[in-house]
């Protein structure tokens, strides 16, 4: 059986899509964060290698979760303009018992 999506929800899928963007950011923030916090000696010593600051790991994600919820709404935005034109998405459902 073939179903259609034929609107979005703009909020929620855009508050959905930047909560995981944001919360993808954080494994990759803290390893570098803890890298730097070792070699936070080496930049003292005259290495050119910028420091991590502590600011980061919160002012970061907060960022990536905007610039992603704005980018979710627009194409949600978009598709609910389109997907009476073109169809929509098209999935094909089972029910499993």
């Amino acid at each position: 059986m073939k179903r259609r999506i034929t609107k979005l929800s703009i909020h929620q899928n855009a508050l959905m899509a930047g909560v995981l963007m944001a919360a993808a950011t954080l494994p990759f923030m803290i390893p570098v964060f803890l890298l730097t916090m070792i070699s936070g000696g080496a930049a003292e010593h005259g290495s050119e290698m910028p420091a991590f600051s502590g600011w980061a790991i919160l002012v970061l994600p907060i960022i990536y979760f905007i610039f992603s919820y704005i980018s979710a709404a627009i194409m949600c935005f978009i598709y609910n303009l389109l997907a009476p034109m073109i169809g929509g998405f098209e999935a094909e459902i089972n029910v499993v018992d």
